[in-house]
């Protein structure tokens, strides 16, 4: 039947790492924030930033960080939200004096498969999915196992879809 499948590493070796995409996910409702403007040469920024969402039981998601090359300090710091917690997270971070930037109305559209960790053009080909599709790629982030773009809202629908046939999903047994 339909459903998750746990099996042992042996079993995995023998079969499933041949599929390099066994599922595409989306979760909408998601709120970028970018923060930019650091001074000096702060190496606990980040710290600072994630301590103080955590202590308000903010889930943050999506990290990327642009390191200066001139310091240790971030040139930009991109995270995402739920959209729920927007005004919670801009208020933590007005309070610390970081100059803050918010896109709602985002969706994180993600491609998992156990498969990935051993071949490479598995990002490339996502990539050239959406793009096919003309869908504007916000953010990514990837894992052994998963690459996540953040999407225009109005677009997971269709983006799941183009992933979904790109990568021959319905094929599976």
């Amino acid at each position: 039947g339909e459903g998750t499948a746990v099996v042992s590493k042996e079993e995995l070796d023998r079969g499933m790492e041949t599929v390099l995409v066994s599922g595409v996910a989306a979760d909408r409702g998601q709120a970028r924030v970018t923060l930019r403007g650091f001074e000096g040469g702060a190496s606990d920024i980040p710290a600072r930033i994630f301590k103080a969402l955590a202590d308000e039981a903010i889930n943050v998601d999506v990290i990327v960080m642009d390191l200066s090359s001139a310091t240790t300090a971030p040139r930009k710091i991109s995270f995402t939200v739920a959209e729920g917690d927007r005004l919670k997270t801009e208020r933590v971070l007005n309070a610390l004096q970081f100059e803050t930037e918010v896109e709602m109305g985002l969706a994180k559209v993600s491609i998992i498969g156990v498969g990935m960790q051993n071949h490479f053009g598995v990002a490339a080909r996502m990539f050239d999915l959406l793009a096919g599709a003309g869908i504007e790629i916000k953010l990514i982030s990837t894992s052994e196992i998963k690459i996540s773009c953040l999407v225009e809202e109005e677009r997971m629908k269709e983006a799941v879809q183009v992933l979904h046939n790109g990568f021959q999903l319905s094929q599976l047994d």
